[in-house]
């Protein structure tokens, strides 16, 4: 037939006859086809709008091209084709530049670099510099703009930002801006991601209860159906982070068994929307609650599955923790190699620019080194991560350092009253945040110090106060070794 005897056969005679046009010829020629195929796809341009942002682009008719570079960034992100959403979101930028800079242009650009932020960060993470650079922008042309409305969730880019580069100050001034746009704006939606946003920020200032209050308040607002479209403006499904979270505050508070069920929670968010970046999330999350029990099988299977998800979307933040995760597993059950790829999992991990949590990960690389007997480089390793936390305030694991560095000196043979001193201070921390699961761990640690320096009475008499606040989780490793000590 006549389609067959004249239709293309390789991509090359295509490219051939495309770059024998005239510039201004082929200008032309795709500012016709894109016309046309307008007409012809009216109300249903959604679909090609890829091909429609390259033919206006190559018309020259730049604010059409940028028009539909937005509508194909939206729709690649809502398929988790990041790769291709940032760059289609990044052309289109490009394309506005050639335009007046008028408030139109400046308008289309913010959408576009809202747009371009989320897909920028499920891949170099939250905390990469081209990240800031967008949410900056963003919040430039938001104050050119006036009131826009894209300043909520520019603010709350700018937000994750700070609190993953462990600037955890400067994220709760953002929570306070954002919580005070929602209440102005008697907006639910916005309310529930200012009450999310300011909750992680009150865990790690080690104010757990304050974080619980905030994390509540958000799911109490929740409403599956209005708000599970937050993924592509917030990254995540709110319920899920704020499950998540509010599983870590709880396993603090001294609640480990209601921290499992609230990480469930999480979990089944994750693959009922089957987001990639949210399941990553959850799994690590999980991991991170279940490492905090010292459950290491568990660690192993939330890190797998994180770093798989991870390796076949390319989201570095997950891979690296899920690296770090899954060697702290392996040194736990006593493989050798567990250690190398704790660090390798931490170079991953400052790679992406974060800094959030790095205490607690290098508590875990202390705990490796300790292990494979090596408490002089686990002492400096920790002494590394309390510099970290006196600088960044980063405090919600102070307690437990304090108590890993009162075990390392012991390990090291040194004066017990100097692992004395170190797990009082432990002890002092843990009681002065309400961090009881801590507060548990430096009791039992001072429990067996003074069963060993004739003063048994005294530490069982502290540790058997802390052991009867708990009520559930008599299972797990801390309460039975700290029953183990009773």
């Amino acid at each position: 037939s006549i389609t067959v005897r004249y239709r293309f056969v390789h991509v090359l005679y295509q490219n051939a006859l495309y770059s024998s046009l005239r510039a201004t010829r082929r200008t032309s020629l795709s500012g016709a086809v894109a016309a046309a195929l307008t007409t012809f796809h009216a109300g249903h341009t959604k679909e090609i709008a890829s091909q429609l942002a390259f033919l206006f682009e190559t018309a020259r008719d730049y604010a059409r091209a940028a028009e539909f570079f937005l509508v194909a960034t939206q729709q690649a992100s809502r398929v988790f084709a990041n790769q291709e959403a940032s760059a289609l979101a990044r052309r289109g930028i490009a394309a506005l530049k050639a335009t007046p800079e008028d408030a139109e242009t400046q308008r289309r650009e913010l959408q576009l670099q809202v747009a371009l932020a989320g897909p920028l960060t499920a891949l170099r993470g939250y905390a990469d510099p081209d990240v800031a650079q967008t949410y900056n922008r963003a919040r430039e042309l938001c104050r050119l703009l006036g009131d826009a409305p894209e300043l909520f969730p520019v603010l709350h880019g700018l937000y994750r930002f700070y609190i993953v580069k462990g600037e955890l100050r400067t994220s709760r001034e953002v929570g306070e801006q954002l919580l005070g746009i929602a209440e102005r704006a008697h907006d639910p939606a916005l309310l529930l991601e200012a009450h999310r946003a300011l909750g992680t920020p009150l865990i790690y200032a080690g104010e757990f209860e304050r974080a619980l209050d905030h994390l509540d308040q958000a799911l109490a607002v929740y409403d599956p159906q209005a708000h599970r479209s937050h993924i592509v403006l917030y990254g995540a499904d709110p319920a899920l982070a704020c499950n998540a979270w509010r599983a870590l505050a709880l396993w603090f508070g001294g609640h480990p068994d209601q921290a499992v069920a609230s990480m469930q929670g999480a979990l089944t968010i994750a693959r009922e929307i089957n987001h990639p970046f949210s399941m990553a999330y959850a799994e690590i999350l999980a991991g991170w609650l279940r490492q905090y029990r010292r459950e290491p099988e568990q660690v192993r299977a939330h890190a797998d599955a994180a770093i798989a998800i991870s390796v076949e979307h390319n989201l570095a933040l997950w891979l690296g923790i899920g690296t770090i995760l899954r060697g702290w597993a392996r040194s736990a059950t006593g493989d050798a190699g567990g250690v190398a790829e704790i660090r390798s999992g931490l170079d991953a991990f400052r790679a992406t620019g974060g800094v959030l949590n790095l205490p607690h990960f290098l508590s875990m690389l202390a705990e490796g080194l300790s292990g494979a007997d090596q408490p002089a480089e686990a002492l400096a390793v920790v002494s590394d991560a309390l510099t970290v936390v006196s600088q960044q305030g980063d405090r919600c694991y102070e307690a437990e350092l304090n108590r890993i560095e009162g075990e390392l000196l012991l390990q090291q043979g040194r004066p017990e009253s100097e692992a004395e001193e170190a797990f009082e201070q432990a002890l002092e921390i843990a009681r002065a945040q309400k961090a009881v699961a801590l507060e548990l761990r430096a009791a039992t640690s001072l429990a067996k110090l003074y069963a060993r320096t004739g003063r048994r009475e005294r530490g069982q008499e502290r540790l058997r106060e802390v052991y009867a606040r708990f009520s559930e989780g008599l299972g797990t490793p801390d309460l039975v070794e700290a029953k183990a000590a009773l």
